[in-house]
């Protein structure tokens, strides 16, 4: 009965400890609206002063 009971405890353990969290920070931090020039010959916008890759195109926005 021992056994059965260690058993239960360890099986839980390893049920439990198999869940697991995911986070994701890109660190792009942007104070306010960017000023966007159009990509010459696309339908695409970039943020020139903004150190990262900012894009516009078709209503959303790229980093």
């Amino acid at each position: 009965m021992r056994y059965l009971f260690i058993g239960v405890l360890l099986l839980r353990g390893t049920v439990t400890s198999a869940v697991a969290q995911i986070s994701v920070s890109i660190g792009i931090d942007v104070p306010q609206y960017p000023a966007l020039a159009r990509v010459p010959g696309h339908p695409v916008c970039y943020a020139p002063q903004v150190d990262s890759n900012f894009f516009f195109d078709d209503g959303m926005y790229w980093v």
